[in-house]
This record gives structure tokens, sequence and C-alpha cells, in this order.
């Protein structure tokens, strides 16, 4: 599976993480989509990777004071709907402390089937499994390059790129696990999925 990192950018002058970002990876047919989320002050939780914007922090700042093109995750899945597209929608969770409200607007779409919450921030994923636990969501803790730093008790492998091949034994190891690999160059991409590896990608 081919994944829009942030959204359908490519080599356009497209801003990442936006509404319109996100209906070009739909018009391409592309499989599954990643953006990267925090709360505002507000409670919102929208679409944006810094947790800053113009200097000033996501979280000390109201929803109306941010840019027009930041969205809010449910205008995303609104937009989702609209399209009728029913690919991957990978949620990166950027801030502690905001599953709750991340949930809340999750039950507003119970169409919304093909989901997976993950986060460099492995404590957030271990509290959003309790938070989740009347949904059918997927979850998977970010690592650095395999095989350093991953707990191998989650199913979903979410890890960086890695310029040297895989040898024979990681091969048969990742086999074990739904890998996700970041982010990755469009001359790796039919590698990664000929190894079976689901590709987060800016070049689509």
């Amino acid at each position: 599976m081919i994944i829009a990192h942030r959204g359908g950018v490519g080599g356009t002058q497209i801003r990442e993480n936006t509404l319109k970002a996100f209906k070009r990876a739909f018009s391409l047919g592309i499989e599954g989509i990643e953006f990267d989320i925090h709360k505002t002050k507000d409670n919102k939780i929208i679409i944006h990777h810094s947790p800053n914007i113009n200097g000033n922090k996501i979280a000390d700042s109201l929803f109306s004071q941010l840019p027009k093109y930041v969205p809010l995750l449910e205008e995303l899945f609104e937009l989702i709907i609209k399209h009728d597209w029913w690919g991957l929608i990978n949620i990166e969770v950027k801030a502690f402390g905001i599953m709750d409200e991340i949930h809340k607007v999750i039950l507003k779409f119970p169409k919304l089937q093909n989901i997976l919450i993950t986060s460099f921030l492995h404590i957030e994923i271990d509290k959003a499994k309790k938070v989740f636990e009347d949904m059918k969501i997927s979850f998977g803790k970010i690592v650095g390059c395999f095989p350093s730093d991953f707990n191998f008790a989650e199913p979903n492998l979410i890890m960086s790129k890695r310029s040297i091949p895989y040898n024979r034994e990681e091969i048969k190891l990742l086999k074990n696990f739904r890998v996700f690999v970041f982010t990755v160059e469009p001359e790796d991409i039919k590698m990664n999925l000929d190894l079976g590896f689901n590709v987060f990608t800016n070049f689509i």
C-alpha cells in the first residue's frame, strides 16, 4: 500500500496537511493518507505537523486564531465521506493528553472503519487502547530504524527507512508484522512494496 504522507502534495505547491492536499490524494486513487494532529486551547483537534504555527503554540491558541488553511479533523472526515473514499486513515498523534477529544470526533463518523492511530509518544498509544476499546481502531507505535527500539508485542510496526538492504533473518522476522516505512523516496518505493511493506511517501 502507498500512503500519502501529510496528504497528496507531490511536486506541487500545495501546502501539506490541508484539505486541498487530501483532495488531490483522493483524486489520484491513493490507498491511504497520513496526517498529524494537535489540540487547540479550546479543545479543537486540528491537522498540522509542528506544535507551533507562525511562532505561536497550537496548544495555547484558539482555533479561530489559526490560519484559515489549518483544518479540523472533523472537516477532513467530512471530506472523506463526501468523496466516497475508503482507504486507510493514519492519524499520527503529536501531543499528550488528547485521546479523549480524538475519540469524540471519531464517534461522530461511524462510517469510517479503516483507522490507524500512531505516535512516537508510546504512552499515548497505550492510553488510546483503553479509550477506544469500544471501537474497531488499529494502533501502532512509531520507532526508529528496525530493530533497535521496537516493542515486538505490537502488531503494527511503523519504522523509518534505511539505506542498507535487510538481511534474510530480518525479512523473516518482519513478515510477522504489518510494516509501514517512512518517508520513502521514489527510487525505493518498489523495493519496499516488493517486501510486502506499506510505504509513506511525499512523492505521489
